[in-house]
């Protein structure tokens, strides 16, 4: 789940970090909210379109430590005979801070708990921390009124909220464009379902289709 930059100012470092992306937006809702717990594990099946390629993989996001204010995730991911597996780390709001070889400046930010119906713009900075490249991030997240979704999990009541933005070049003040939409339910403290594109430089074709959907889950008693 994990391919390096291609050629060119704003191609990919990791299909991970795509998923990435899309996997921290996150809305609030009027019913309780779960908080996550060590032990606590969501299990998902992604669908991933990349130039042409369709591959499905297994994710799973599993809570395995708190630090300081930061909760710690084993996030694995199995593809046919391989299995990988990397750390990641999300504030008290669930937005991410690292997660591999990637890091957000200050963090994710695509949502603040509690999060309500309406916009708002956002403007970050993402790290490749092994070769220091810096792409900064811009666009506006929308919160959507709650609904029920159905699911292989079950029936959750959910909130959809809606990224768009840019990935920016800072050397080259090059731009690429991309979409994210996911539904959180709180009910089970993650996502259900999240779906994340990005477009070509030229804005003509998708170069990245993202789809995450939830197969199961696991939390610890309360």
């Amino acid at each position: 789940m994990q391919s390096e930059f291609d050629m060119g100012p704003l191609m990919r470092n990791t299909i991970t970090a795509c998923l990435m992306v899309f996997t921290t937006i996150c809305s609030q809702a009027t019913w309780a909210q779960v908080v996550p717990q060590i032990g606590d594990q969501w299990i998902f099946e992604l669908s991933n379109e990349r130039r042409g390629t369709f591959t499905t993989s297994e994710v799973t996001r599993k809570v395995v430590a708190f630090e300081s204010d930061f909760y710690v995730f084993e996030v694995i991911t199995r593809h046919a005979d391989t299995v990988t597996s990397v750390r990641e780390t999300r504030d008290s709001n669930l937005n991410i801070v690292e997660s591999g070889n990637i890091r957000y400046k200050p963090s994710l930010d695509l949502f603040r708990l509690p999060l309500v119906v309406g916009k708002r713009s956002y403007a970050i900075e993402r790290l490749q921390i092994d070769s220091g490249r810096v792409v900064k991030m811009a666009g506006e997240v929308q919160v959507f009124p709650p609904t029920k979704m159905v699911t292989a999990a079950g029936e959750f009541e959910v909130t959809e909220v809606m990224a768009k933005g840019r990935y920016i070049d800072p050397k080259t003040d090059q731009s690429s464009r991309y979409q994210t939409r996911a539904w959180f339910a709180p009910t089970i403290g993650f996502f259900v379902k999240q779906e994340f594109f990005e477009r070509n430089i030229e804005d003509t074709k998708d170069t990245i289709r993202l789809k995450l959907e939830i197969k199961s889950f696991k939390l610890q008693l309360r």
